[in-house]
């Protein structure tokens, strides 16, 4: 849509109800371009990445995600916030550990983590943290250890995926949205019939009240 000069009265845009689509990854992308470029908190993207990392580079050629141990390296990075909903078929363990960094194949995984590397792919992001499998989830030394860094570790990463809308990790969130059904939203637009319009005068302008669906 191209804004037109009245378009500073407009307050809401429609809702963009398929955020697998294009459209809804263009305008992330240009929210990232705008904090990055703009927010000086948020330029700084050498940061160092969490103990462990989902290096997302082998799922285009081998459908695998590799398990990085990250030793300090410095590089940007996603981190997952999601509802587990129960007990996870796929976490990392001290018995799973050398699996993972082999890789985990895809068709293993559940579908909000699925979602949440197909987001960072199409974002152009390698690496992604979650927890359930990023913390060895066997061992109380490991999960005391890393739980206290998840304050850095989420405030540290270039964004968070919220998986909101998922009740369970089974579910995903890249799903079309349902329109949701509420009243209209009223908004007032400035109509001139002619003449001057450079006054404002009672003549000259009346209110128009516009519906915008959301």
């Amino acid at each position: 849509m191209i804004d037109g000069p009245a378009s500073s009265f407009v307050t809401t845009r429609p809702e963009n109800l398929d955020v697998n689509s294009k459209d809804a990854f263009d305008l992330a992308n240009s929210w990232i371009s705008t904090c990055l470029g703009s927010h000086g908190k948020c330029s700084n993207t050498s940061v160092p990445l969490p103990t462990r990392v989902l290096d997302l580079r082998a799922v285009e050629y081998g459908g695998l995600v590799k398990l990085c141990i990250s030793q300090g390296k410095m590089a940007p990075y996603v981190a997952l916030s999601y509802c587990w909903g129960g007990p996870q078929l796929l976490v990392l363990t001290t018995a799973t550990l050398e699996t993972f960094i082999r890789g985990i194949p895809l068709v293993s995984t559940p579908q909000s983590i699925i979602d949440a590397i197909l987001v960072c792919r199409r974002l152009g992001f390698q690496y992604l943290w979650v927890d359930a499998l990023c913390i060895i989830q066997d061992s109380s030394e490991d999960k005391a250890r890393e739980i206290q860094k998840m304050g850095f570790t989420y405030s540290n990463a270039i964004l968070t995926i919220s998986a909101s809308s998922a009740k369970c990790v089974k579910d995903g969130f890249l799903k079309k949205r349902i329109r949701r059904e509420e009243d209209p939203q009223w908004f007032l637009l400035p109509f001139y019939s002619g003449g001057d319009h450079s006054r404002r005068s009672e003549e000259h302008t009346s209110e128009l009240q516009s519906p915008v669906l959301s």
